[in-house]
């Protein structure tokens, strides 16, 4: 069995595409934190990611 963790990807998620609610004060802390941990990440490509996964699930013998 292989485990394929991605990661974040390269998308426009809070971009003009996307709807906000309205923030509950309880959460700035996590909010904030996770803007943070994201802020240094590199997005993957999907298209590339996919590729991956698929040359993953047709090899003989997977890692």
């Amino acid at each position: 069995m292989t485990l394929v963790e991605p990661g974040v990807y390269g998308t426009d998620r809070s971009g003009p595409s996307a709807v906000w609610a309205q923030g509950q004060p309880q959460y700035n802390p996590a909010r904030k934190a996770m803007t943070a941990a994201a802020a240094g990440s590199t997005r993957s490509n999907p298209a590339h990611v996919g590729a991956a996964i698929l040359v993953l699930a047709d090899s003989d013998e997977p890692p």
